[in-house]
C-alpha cells in the first residue's frame, strides 16, 4: 500500500520522468516548483563542473563627467577564471586601455560599476539550497536569444530595508540551463554611497543588471554579454525644455541632456549616470579539479 505522504513524490518523479511539455500552456504551482528543480539540478552541474576558462573581455563604459558630456572608455582585457586551492579566482590582464597598448598583469577594472563572477549568477538565485531566501513567479514562455525559454520572476525575500533584488531569470526550454538574467539589485557595498550621490543631484537611483548566457558547452552556459545601467530619474523637464537649473547635477547638460527620456505626461526624465557593457568573445577552455567558492557579485 502506497502511504499517502509518497504520492506527492510519486506525482513529481511521474512529471519529471514524462516532461513539462504538457504544462507548458499551464501557469500553475507544479510548472513552477518542476522548473524550480530542474534548474537547482542545472545549478549543481555549475557548482562542480571543473575547468579554466579563459576569453577576451572587452569593456565599454559610458559616463557622464563634471562638463556635462557624455565620457567614453574602452578597455580590452585577458579575461580568466581560475580553480587554485579549491576555489574560483578572476584574474585581468590589461591589453588595451582607450586605445594605447597595454600590457598589465592582475589588473583591476577602473570603472563605476563592474560585475564579479557572472558565470555563477545562477548559483545565487537558483541552487537548491538558495532557493528559500526568494520568492518566484513563473511568466509567459517566449523567445530568448534565439530558444524557447520560460521566464520567472525572483524577489529576494524582504529583510530590514526591504527587497534587496528583484528581477526575472529565462530557462532553456529544452534543458532548463539559465539563458538571460535582468535584476534589479541593491544589495551591494556601494549602492548605498551610489545612492546617496543620487540623493544629492535630486535624483531616484535605479540599477539594471542584465548577463546573457549565449555560449553553450557540454550543456553549460558561459557568459556571453553583461550590461550595467545606472539610471536616474530626474522629476521635471531636463534642461533645455523649460527647466532652469540643475541643483548642481554633474552631466546633465550638453549630451547627456540629449540622450536623456523625457516622459511628458509624468513629468519626469531619465538618464543613464553610467552604463558599462562588458562583451566576452575568442573562449579557451581547459579541464581542472576544482571546488565552487562563492564571490561578491557586483561592486
Amino acid at each position: 500500500m502506497i502511504k499517502a505522504k509518497h504520492v506527492g513524490w510519486l506525482v513529481t518523479l511521474l512529471l519529471l520522468a514524462t516532461g513539462l511539455g504538457a504544462l507548458e500552456k499551464k501557469n500553475s504551482p507544479d510548472t513552477l516548483t518542476l522548473l524550480l528543480g530542474k534548474a537547482a539540478m542545472y545549478c549543481e552541474k555549475l557548482k562542480t563542473t571543473a575547468f579554466k576558462y579563459f576569453c577576451l573581455e572587452q569593456v565599454n563604459e559610458t559616463l557622464a563627467d563634471s562638463t556635462g558630456r557624455r565620457q567614453k572608455n574602452v578597455y580590452r582585457y585577458d579575461y580568466q577564471i581560475i580553480a587554485k586551492d579549491g576555489k574560483i579566482s578572476e584574474q585581468r590582464t590589461l591589453l588595451f586601455e582607450n586605445g594605447k597598448k597595454r600590457h598589465l598583469q592582475k589588473a583591476k577594472l577602473p570603472t563605476r560599476i563592474f560585475s564579479y563572477y557572472s558565470f555563477h549568477l545562477p548559483v545565487f538565485l537558483l541552487a537548491k539550497e538558495n532557493q528559500s531566501k526568494f520568492n518566484y513567479q513563473l511568466q509567459a514562455v517566449q523567445m530568448v536569444s534565439g530558444s524557447k525559454a520560460w521566464g520567472i520572476k525572483v524577489v529576494l525575500k524582504e529583510l530590514a530595508g526591504g527587497p534587496m533584488v528583484d528581477g526575472q531569470i529565462w530557462l532553456d526550454a529544452k534543458d532548463y540551463s539559465v539563458i538571460k538574467i535582468e535584476l534589479n539589485p541593491r544589495y551591494f557595498a556601494r549602492f548605498e554611497q551610489l545612492q546617496k550621490e543620487a540623493m544629492k543631484a535630486g535624483a531616484i537611483l535605479t540599477l539594471s543588471d542584465v548577463h546573457w548566457y549565449e555560449l553553450k558547452r557540454n550543456g553549460i552556459r558561459f557568459p556571453s554579454q553583461t550590461e550595467i545601467r545606472e539610471i536616474y530619474t530626474m522629476s521635471g523637464p531636463p534642461p533645455g525644455r523649460g527647466r532652469s537649473g540643475a541643483r548642481g547635477i554633474k552631466g546633465l547638460a550638453g549630451e547627456s541632456a540629449a540622450s536623456g527620456n523625457w516622459d511628458s505626461s509624468a513629468q519626469h526624465w531619465k538618464f543613464d549616470r553610467s552604463k558599462t557593457v562588458f562583451t566576452y568573445s575568442q573562449h579557451r577552455f581547459f579541464n581542472v579539479d576544482m571546488e565552487y567558492s562563492a564571490q561578491p557579485l557586483l561592486e
